[in-house]
């Protein structure tokens, strides 16, 4: 789905660059896009796009964390 029609920016790409990139904030997505740039109508979703993907990012390592501490645990036993 297209986020930013101005620009052409869809919610994959948006995706694509928070896990790639390693951008966290709707400031580093406007350094590398030019979303935001014309009408600014698309600032909201793709801010709600980052902090989903962000969450999910972190939510994942914290598990990875927790299944090295376990695992850990179970050898120090």
């Amino acid at each position: 789905m297209y986020v930013c029609l101005c620009h052409g920016i869809s919610d994959k790409k948006i995706v694509k660059l928070v896990e790639e990139s390693g951008v966290s904030d709707i400031r580093g997505i406007k350094a590398i896009t030019p979303l935001g740039s014309q009408c600014g109508k698309c600032i909201r979703q793709a801010k709600s796009i980052i902090q989903h993907v962000v969450l999910e990012r972190d939510t994942s390592q914290d598990i990875s964390v927790i299944d090295i501490t376990a695992v850990a645990l179970k050898k120090a036993s």
